[in-house]
């Protein structure tokens, strides 16, 4: 089970955001120390599963330390499942349930030690509202990110039926 740190800052905080450019780019330093504010940073052990395939959650992530396993269950078998990739330290997980509001379509397992930043989706979603140009921002990021995997994914899947 994660654990809330509080040995992060919050200029801490921002200065890892500020690595994760997947989730930052464009953005002020105003606006990731806004983000900054709204996070929690909490603490996994290898193993442990971080989110689940099908949880309802909404809650966005960004990888500060460790590295984590993106895995789906295969159709084949219920007990089954497949890694379909490796987030590593500045990458973002959670944005499709963010954006979408469906389930979680994927478990993301630790597979090291690993320190994340949370965004509750209340938090996040409420300074999008408020703040317009950082909502904006935020979401032409996450499209950007939504489209270098589905691109990433289409070329795996080219490569496995040999096109």
């Amino acid at each position: 089970m994660s654990r809330i740190l509080n040995s992060l800052s919050k200029a801490q905080v921002a200065e890892n955001l500020k690595k994760a450019v997947a989730l930052t780019k464009s953005l002020t330093d105003v606006e990731i120390a806004e983000l900054a504010d709204i996070a929690v940073t909490e603490a996994y052990r290898e193993d442990e599963v971080m989110l689940a395939e099908d949880d309802s959650g909404r809650d966005v992530y960004v990888v500060v330390e460790g590295m984590a396993s993106v895995d789906m269950k295969l159709a084949v078998a219920e007990d089954s499942g497949a890694q379909i990739l490796k987030v590593r330290k500045n990458g973002v997980v959670g944005e499709f349930a963010f954006i979408d509001g469906a389930r979680r379509s994927a478990s993301i397992r630790i597979i090291a030690p690993t320190t994340v930043v949370r965004f509750p989706f209340a938090a996040l979603n409420g300074l999008c509202d408020t703040n317009p140009a950082l909502g904006y921002k935020l979401m032409r990021n996450f499209a950007v990110l939504l489209a270098q995997r589905i691109r990433n994914t289409n070329m795996e899947l080219r490569a496995h039926l040999h096109l």
